[in-house]
Order: structure tokens, then C-alpha cells, then sequence
């Protein structure tokens, strides 16, 4: 029990984390370039492209987010499966 709840946990400070750490950059690109409006008048500049490489790497850990949820999914369908077995062998 002490496992799945680590395992939770870890989930959901992922998610907290990667939300405040892609909407960091993002509002930076907001307010200094007034985004998304730079897109129409051309700026741009290798502080832009810093900040969006910014804003995809602080997604990345929602690959991990993604992969755990996916891990705890399978599990507990093994878990289902084997209490069902239990339940026919013992009728």
C-alpha cells in the first residue's frame, strides 16, 4: 500500500511541476515578446528560441508522468485479473 501511494505522489508532483514549469517560460514569451503576436511581425531572436527550447524540455517530465500512470494502469489490471482466477478457482 505504502508503494502505490509513493507512486502516486510522485505522479502527481510530475504533473504539478511540469504545469509551473512550462507556464513559466511561456508567460516569459508572453510579456517580452508579446507573444503571440511576434509571430505576425517577425520578431524573434535566439532569446525566443531559448525560451521555447525551455518550454518543451519542462514538458519532458510528462513523459515519465505518462509512463507511470500507464505502469499503475497495467497493474492494476493484473491485479483484477488474478482476484478473478482466485474467485473461479475457489468456486
Amino acid at each position: 500500500m505504502c508503494a502505490k501511494m509513493k507512486v502516486e505522489k510522485i505522479i502527481a508532483i510530475l504533473l504539478i511541476l511540469t504545469t509551473v514549469g512550462i507556464f513559466i517560460p511561456y508567460a516569459f514569451l508572453t510579456l517580452l515578446f508579446e507573444y503571440p503576436d511576434m509571430q505576425h511581425h517577425g520578431k524573434g531572436s535566439n532569446t525566443a528560441a531559448i525560451a521555447w527550447f525551455i518550454v518543451v524540455m519542462m514538458g519532458l517530465p510528462l513523459l515519465a508522468a505518462y509512463i507511470l500512470l500507464g505502469q499503475k494502469k497495467e497493474d492494476k489490471k493484473t491485479i483484477n485479473k488474478n482476484q478473478m482466477k482466485e474467485k473461479c478457482i475457489k468456486n
